[in-house]
């Protein structure tokens, strides 16, 4: 990934630390980070302090062996969506393990989804962590409402297209 500025205090950095909590891999260098796949470990996760983090945490719980839990998610119900009900209905849509239990979501992972058709909720960052759980998907996914993240990415389907998933719109 290029871009991301390793010292800029704008909390989605914190992906680079959580990445390898999992396990991931992540090197870092002048005006990039790379992250390579392999096997992910399950993880416990405080998401007060990055919110925005959460929809993709509870993505890598599910590729993740194991039972990931994200708590303090009480801020997640206050963003574009109630974000903490949204992840769980469109991951638990696509075929992923998770339910949400008082102050927390709890994912259980097995690395792969089944695919299928979810929501947005006219959340973009909902309907970036749908676009992406295609890469352990076993199936194809839909995603109602997927212009939602012209708030933030309009060109999110196109990258994500140079990144070899096939993408297409339907009307």
């Amino acid at each position: 990934m290029f871009g991301l500025d390793v010292r800029s205090p704008q909390g989605d950095k914190g992906i680079i630390g959580l990445l390898r909590l999992f396990g991931a891999k992540v090197s870092v260098s002048e005006g990039a980070v790379a992250a390579e796949g392999g096997r992910l470990s399950a993880a416990r996760i405080d998401v007060d302090r990055t919110p925005d983090l959460a929809p993709v945490l509870a993505l890598l719980g599910a590729a993740a062996e194991g039972e990931t839990i994200l708590t303090n998610i009480a801020r997640l119900r206050l963003k574009e969506s109630d974000r903490a009900a949204s992840i769980t209905q469109t991951l638990a849509a696509l075929g992923a393990d998770i339910r949400l239990q008082d102050d927390c979501i709890k994912v259980r992972g097995r690395g792969r989804i089944a695919g299928g058709s979810c929501e947005a909720w006219g959340d973009h960052r909902i309907a970036m962590m749908a676009a992406c759980a295609a890469v352990i998907a076993q199936g194809p996914i839909t995603i109602g409402g997927a212009q939602a993240v012209n708030k933030s990415y309009p060109l999110f389907f196109e990258d994500l297209q140079s990144l070899g998933l096939k993408c297409k719109r339907e009307e």
